[in-house]
């Protein structure tokens, strides 16, 4: 998924108060508008403060998003996000 606000919007009135959104993103360095670009290797890259950004906009209170090494590619590091978002 690129645009993810309606997955986002789909996810908070999803959940009961107390319940938590995880998942993973592909993160990408330099992203600009709209917060996402496809890749050479046709994988999506999203930008940290963005993803950020459209949770809060979606109604969840606490976001926390944290980088990790997702996987490797040959020699490549390929850096990830763990969001977490909650409601209360």
């Amino acid at each position: 998924l690129g645009e993810l606000r309606p997955t986002f919007a789909a996810a908070r009135a999803a959940l009961l108060p107390g319940g938590t959104f995880l998942f993973t993103l592909e993160h990408g360095h330099d992203v600009r508008a709209p917060g996402y670009r496809l890749t050479e290797t046709g994988r999506l890259e999203h930008d940290s403060a963005a993803v950020r950004t459209a949770l809060t906009e979606a109604g969840f209170e606490s976001v926390t998003v944290a980088e990790f090494v997702l996987r490797h590619e040959g020699e490549r590091e390929v850096v990830g996000l763990l969001v977490d978002a909650s409601v209360r």
